[in-house]
């Protein structure tokens, strides 16, 4: 279903092919397609990459290659880095709550997994990832025992730098990607799962979601 900004209408387009019906993938644009990634259809859980060309309106399975994929999961989240690479963290398998990290090339379909250095994210499920400038933002998702996160990380490192002549294009010094937990001053939104989270010029905007006594507005 689409919504036309400028008519405030909606739509349906007729599309051709496509995922099974599920709850619970997450999805990024880059350039003039939307990728999905993962989700849940019943018990099952999902780990397969779909494409949608929003000119033809035409789904294209992505054959992910490479060594190190991620496992079926739903409640993650992913993102675009720049016109070809795409990053997922996170998510539920259904026993265990990740925070994992990988990277997929959408041009070649070849995916690997990061190891970051420094202190790590504990696993989660249902939290955001958003861009601010250069920099990959990680906030909220829900835990073990029902318990609702409501810290706020960067992964650093993840651009090389201007004139260093690296190729690996998210590698700017020899210890590669790291996550640094962000310790900001004034009031922080509490705790919360499945809200919004998005970036604003220099500012970052957290929307809703659902928290320890319910849902947030």
């Amino acid at each position: 279903v689409v919504l036309h900004l400028e008519s405030g209408l909606w739509s349906r387009p007729a599309t051709k092919g496509g995922p099974s019906p599920r709850a619970f993938h997450c999805c990024t644009v880059m350039g003039t397609d939307i990728y999905y990634f993962g989700g849940r259809t019943g018990p099952r859980m999902h780990n397969e990459v779909w494409k949608l060309d929003t000119n033809l309106w035409e789904w294209t399975l992505v054959h992910v290659r490479g060594a190190s994929k991620p496992d079926a999961r739903e409640k993650a989240d992913c993102i675009g880095l720049d016109a070809k690479r795409m990053l997922i963290f996170g998510g539920y398998d259904g026993i265990r709550w990740l925070n994992d990290v990988f990277i997929l090339n959408v041009e070649t379909a070849e995916c690997k997994q990061l190891k970051p250095t420094g202190s790590l994210p504990p696993p989660r499920s249902g939290h955001k990832l958003a861009m601010l400038h250069q920099g990959l933002l990680l906030f909220g998702g829900e835990t073990t025992n029902t318990q609702y996160l409501g810290d706020l990380w960067a992964l650093k490192g993840l651009y090389e730098d201007a004139g260093s002549g690296t190729s690996a294009g998210f590698l700017s010094n020899e210890a590669g990607p790291k996550w640094v937990r962000m310790q900001l001053s004034g009031p922080s939104p509490s705790g919360r799962s499945g809200h919004g989270f998005v970036g604003s010029g220099a500012k970052m905007v957290v929307y809703g979601g659902r928290g320890g006594e319910g849902g947030l507005s």
